[in-house]
């Protein structure tokens, strides 16, 4: 290919957090829970899946990695770097069940090629439902 991924980490306690410099996701979380406290309390019901864990972010280091290829979409669009920053939820053999893009520069260019390459990331076992913050970043060769 023409360019190449750079790989790179970052978990909570890193820049991700914090939400937008302002709030930690210790505050999010109690905020979070106070205003389902409060929608529930004025007789306000919420579907399961609004109900969201209460994990934040884990540092764990991962068995097995696959690095995305830098994109040739990205190369007609001009792009020659970026850094994309992903969710990842494991179950309990580590296996990646689910990616959420948390942010992307430039949008939208290589969250294909994360979501893609971080699908087959193997962690070690443990509780379901963990979630590990990454951050991958491209640069074309």
């Amino acid at each position: 290919m023409a360019g190449e991924s750079a790989l790179g980490t970052m978990f909570a306690g890193g820049r991700g957090a914090y939400l937008a410099g302002t709030l930690t996701l210790t505050e999010i979380a109690l905020n979070r829970n106070a205003l389902f406290a409060a929608l529930l309390a004025a007789g306000i019901s919420l579907p399961a899946t609004a109900a969201l864990s209460d994990t934040a972010p884990i540092h764990i280091a991962p068995l097995q990695r696959v690095d995305p290829e830098f994109p040739r979409s990205a190369l007609r669009a001009g792009a020659e770097r970026g850094v994309v920053t992903a969710r990842l939820t494991l179950d309990t053999e580590g296996k990646v069940t689910r990616v959420d893009i948390v942010q992307s520069e430039p949008r939208r260019v290589f969250d294909d090629a994360v979501t893609q390459a971080l699908s087959q990331w193997r962690y070690p076992e443990g509780r379901s439902g963990r979630v590990v913050e990454v951050e991958v970043a491209f640069k074309q060769k």
